[in-house]
């Protein structure tokens, strides 16, 4: 097996030992706190008004600053506004059907499915469903007063808006703080990407390098194509169409001259992104005669990305037409019964609905705190990663119990209460890039703090042993439902995504000899998708073996992004023949044959082209990667 694969996937993953592992992550302190701010003000403007119920039901809307991402300004304020009218609904909803059985569990559980899926099918960042179900929850358990419905979502909206206006305020200094942020990263990443050729850490490098472009398309096109952009606009989405084609031109370094010196180039590259966003650029780099032309292809990328960042190429008469997809172009594709993000929904919804019914049933006091685990804790994206929150929230739910009820034994009320949940959201921005485990306990104390402070005080005894237990019942049922529904859907999907691949790799490579255009999108995006589709199968089960097709897998990849790199850096067609073209969809048939009926290829003439060299031996890898990886 490809020792460089050790380095990227965990066989037999230490379970426990990572869920508590420390990340060497920088103290997000403005978003820290700004987040308590967003929480904590409304209670004290509450207190001070003497309405600290008020205020309390505004903290919920507080939780929208929490899905402020590294987005554009523009995609920010138009993704908080939806998120806070979302939370508002939930809360109103939740009011509403207080008291009810059937309709709130099934209420609940669309709710969840409706935020999940829509997270997960425009890819945007965030704590997803959570909050609107932690709104419609808590909402769910105040006393029935269904004419207090609008007066309560009214409420929850203008905290929502408050902590827009907070998510707000670095525009007031710098207006593209976020796109500079961003194209800075994908740079940086893009010289890491190229120091790493030749190098058995190289295919991780080329799909670490693939997320972050799609991070910074993520940010940049924060408009939809229909709206006029300004030169800033238009800068930014050159910018990164320069990265797109400066990976692909990596690509192609590494094809033609895997063991030159890049040492200088990479350099290069670190300047470029140091320079991005500050005013003074430097000029072009200068550029051998007898550099090779792989690395001169790379110098001059290098130097069209100095001009357009110091804006000598503004003029909008001379811009190209942007390259650049749409950033709705997976939401078609969601709807897929196939589609993971709908299967993940679907979960979603279905294990909210089944821990509603349950705490019902059995007449848990305060019963919305067994569905809230159980939402906390399928938050994981597979088996593994839910079983990690398992621990996380059980390990950090006991300290956090323990912690609200210090708080609450001294009954705080008015601006105690404020001063207490501001601190509590401030620690759990704080330290939840650490480990999630650290943060539990604030997030834990601080929903507490604000849910028991709307409904009145129990004896700590009591509040600590019914707690406890709810969130332990609720970890189960999220652990049960991620392991019993689904389990290996990623696992079982595979194989599909590596034939679709394979496909399109066929049909590229056929327009590449024939000399004819060729959209690369959608390989690109088929070869995302496969590893994604990988890297969540090894944690769909332990005993999956979706390890076991990374030679098949590395090889396709490999592949995929040569062709990309041949098509960017096309040359004039050399003549191939029928009997050529015939061998090589032989190849292609046989290769999807192969990982169909899961067995090693036939043994096969492997075709080769001569104009094509490396592209010629990913072809024989990919052979020898699929014999391998389904060898009885």
């Amino acid at each position: 097996m490809n020792k460089s694969s050790d380095q990227n996937r965990r066989t037999v993953p230490s379970v426990v030992k990572d869920a508590f592992r420390i990340h060497a992550t920088p103290f997000p302190w403005k978003k820290a706190i700004g987040s308590g701010i967003a929480s904590g003000f409304p209670v004290f403007v509450g207190a001070l008004s003497g309405h600290t119920d008020f205020g309390l039901t505004a903290s919920i809307g507080g939780f929208v600053f929490l899905y402020a991402g590294g987005e554009s300004y523009t995609k920010r304020i138009l993704k908080l506004l939806l998120v806070s009218m979302g939370i508002a609904a939930s809360f109103g909803l939740g009011t509403l059907l207080a008291g009810t059985f059937w309709s709130m569990a099934a209420v609940l559980g669309l709710i969840g499915a409706a935020a999940m899926f829509i997270f997960g099918a425009l890819g945007i960042q965030g704590p997803a469903p959570m909050f609107f179900v932690l709104a419609f929850l808590v909402s769910s358990g105040l006393p029935a007063d269904p004419s207090e419905a609008l007066f309560r979502a009214g409420l929850t909206f203008a905290g929502g808006l408050f902590a827009t206006g907070i998510a707000l305020i670095g525009w007031i200094n710098n207006r593209h703080g976020p796109e500079n942020t961003v194209m800075k990263r994908t740079y940086c990443q893009l010289a890491s990407c190229l120091s790493d050729v030749g190098t058995p850490d190289f295919h991780n490098a080329q799909h670490q390098t693939v997320l972050m472009l799609r991070t910074a398309r993520q940010t940049v096109l924060g408009k939809g194509s229909r709206w006029r952009k300004s030169p800033h606009d238009e800068r930014f989405i050159r910018l990164l169409e320069k990265a797109d084609d400066l990976f692909i031109s990596i690509i192609h370094f590494s094809a033609e001259t895997p063991n030159a010196d890049k040492a200088q180039i990479a350099k290069a590259l670190r300047q470029t992104a140091d320079m991005l966003g500050q005013s003074g650029v430097s000029d072009a780099f200068p550029i051998q005669e007898d550099e090779a032309e792989p690395a001169r292809k790379l110098y001059e990328e290098i130097n069209e990305v100095l001009s357009i960042a110091s804006r000598r190429n503004d003029d909008p008469s001379d811009a190209e037409p942007s390259r650049l997809p749409s950033s709705y172009y997976f939401l078609r594709n969601a709807f897929d019964w196939g589609s993971p993000v709908l299967n993940r929904a679907l979960k979603y919804g279905i294990v909210l609905f089944a821990a509603a019914l349950f705490a019902n049933a059995f007449g848990f006091h305060r019963s919305y705190w067994i569905p809230l685990s159980a939402a906390a804790v399928m938050l994981g994206t597979t088996v593994v990663f839910t079983l990690q929150r398992a621990i996380q929230r059980s390990a950090g739910t006991v300290i956090g119990v323990m912690l609200a009820g210090a708080i609450l034994f001294f009954k705080p009320s008015g601006v105690y209460i404020a001063l207490c949940i501001t601190m509590l959201q401030f620690l759990l921005e704080m330290l939840i890039v650490r480990n999630y485990a650290l943060a539990v306990p604030f997030l834990t104390a601080n929903a507490l703090v604000i849910t028991e402070s709307m409904h009145g005080g129990l004896g700590a005894g009591y509040f600590i042993a019914a707690r406890l237990t709810d969130v332990a019942v609720g970890s189960i049922i999220g652990l049960l439902g991620t392991m019993l529904l689904w389990r290996r859907f990623s696992a079982k999907r595979l194989p599909e995504y590596m034939r679709e691949v394979i496909r399109l790799e066929g049909q590229f490579m056929e327009k590449l000899l024939a000399g004819q255009q060729i959209d690369g999108h959608q390989l690109r995006v088929g070869l995302v998708r496969l590893r994604d589709a990988y890297d969540k199968a090894l944690g769909d089960f332990p005993k999956a073996k979706a390890d076991t097709l990374w030679p098949a897998i590395s090889g396709i990849q490999h592949l995929g992004y040569y062709l990309l790199s041949a098509q960017a850096h096309h040359r004039p067609p050399s003549p191939v023949s029928e009997e050529e073209i015939n061998q090589l969809r032989a190849f292609f048939e046989q290769a999807e044959q192969s990982v169909l009926m899961k067995m090693p290829p036939a043994v096969i003439e492997v075709p080769r082209f001569p104009y094509y060299p490396r592209i010629s031996g990913e072809l024989y890898t990919l052979y020898t990667g699929l014999r391998t990886a389904y060898e009885k």
